[in-house]
């Protein structure tokens, strides 16, 4: 995406761990993807996983240590909002909120991670 192409480039990745970080590294500087959503983190509160010119939200496991886990990594430049995660039961979550420099307009990107075994098929309780 040049400079002068409108639109918002937003990848998703299921990282499985951080553990090659180097990968998403290497993806960002390639791609250059304005919001990277990312599932199965497996990250602790205390953990940082940090890609220039990214700012990065994380929303580790309610479940367990180095389990799961939700983020969303957003280019420095872009006007967002992160917002605190809901307590849901099921699933995990982090959430973003991008503000339109030119209008009253808002794009909100979630990151989902809902765990095997959950019933998907069963109402999500909060």
């Amino acid at each position: 995406m040049t400079p002068h192409e409108p639109g918002l480039r937003i990848c998703s990745w299921n990282a499985n761990g951080f553990k090659k970080i180097s990968e998403l590294r290497d993806f960002a500087t390639r791609i250059n993807p304005d919001v990277i959503v990312v599932q199965e983190t497996k990250l602790r509160l205390t953990d940082r996983t940090p890609i220039a010119n990214y700012t990065f939200y994380s929303t580790p496991s309610r479940r367990g240590r180095d389990i799961r886990g939700t983020g969303i990594f957003i280019k420095n430049n872009i006007h967002h909002t992160h917002y605190p995660n809901p307590s849901l039961r099921q699933i995990e979550s982090t959430i973003i909120t991008i503000h339109q420099p030119t209008s009253q307009d808002s794009i909100n990107i979630i990151s989902i991670y809902l765990p095997p075994g959950s019933d998907s098929s069963k109402k999500i309780t909060a």
